[in-house]
């Protein structure tokens, strides 16, 4: 689904990403981890076009990604940030519905994927027309997954999408957000920090450090047989506290 081909990305003069090779398997939840700034959320925003390599390619289904199929392909993708990055002005609904009015679907085509996302993403048809500061941060959430989902992309994106939110209410939306993944089928690359929550979502799980693929595999095969030190010591510190 989508390839990257010796991919290189800096900030000044330090290496986001360092010739990365990748394949992101469709119809599978592909989970990048690890500390912060080792390149887990440049890979979101380099396929969302956020971002342009420096250097390599990236192809999204065998079409590489570049500033003339940008437009095309970004409308086969949808995007979760933290904390939901919904529009404070506008109501849960019109920030659903926004990018779907955009490109002038139908009211009888929206209010459809409206209503059959409400009931794959468990928010009540009743708190549509309220403020994001009048919703709590799963309801939050939910309408950020909800809007992600309104244009049926084929990709899904999720950047610590759960980090913000009390235990209890994350247990929840984790399993949600399993069966929602499970049931619409879609080919999802999530990002977190936590090796439990990497161990629920991923088919695949891909360990980082400094800009590099440090081992990939399933939780499996990464618990039985770390790459290095450097994998055994992140297993273990993640041991020790959620894990």
């Amino acid at each position: 689904m989508i390839e990257f081909q010796k991919v290189t990305k800096k900030f000044n003069d330090s290496y986001a990403l360092k010739e990365i090779n990748l394949n992101f398997d469709g119809n599978k939840t592909t989970v990048l981890i690890g500390s912060s700034g080792c390149g887990k959320s440049t890979i979101l925003k380099l396929i969302s076009g956020l971002l342009s390599p420096d250097s390599g390619q990236i192809k999204f289904n065998g079409e590489e990604l570049n500033p003339v199929s940008l437009r095309e392909i970004r409308r086969k993708i949808g995007f979760v940030i933290q904390g939901g990055g919904l529009f404070p002005h506008l109501t849960a609904k019109e920030n659903v519905i926004l990018m779907a009015k955009e490109l002038r679907k139908t009211k009888k085509e929206i209010q459809a994927k409206l209503e059959e996302l409400l009931e794959t993403c468990h928010f009540k048809k009743d708190f549509l027309g309220h403020y994001p500061s009048e919703l709590s941060g799963g309801q939050i959430q939910r309408v950020a997954l909800i809007r992600s989902l309104m244009l049926d992309p084929k990709v899904l994106l999720l950047d610590e999408p759960l980090g913000a939110l009390d235990p209890v209410i994350r247990s929840s939306l984790q399993e949600e957000l399993r069966e929602t993944f499970r049931q619409l089928r879609k080919t999802v690359i999530f990002v977190t920090h936590d090796m439990a929550e990497a161990e629920f979502f991923g088919d695949n799980i891909i360990l980082m450090k400094r800009g590099e693929i440090v081992q990939l595999g399933t939780i499996k095969e990464i618990i039985s047989n770390p790459k290095n030190d450097y994998v055994s010591e992140f297993l273990n510190s993640q041991r020790s506290t959620t894990w």
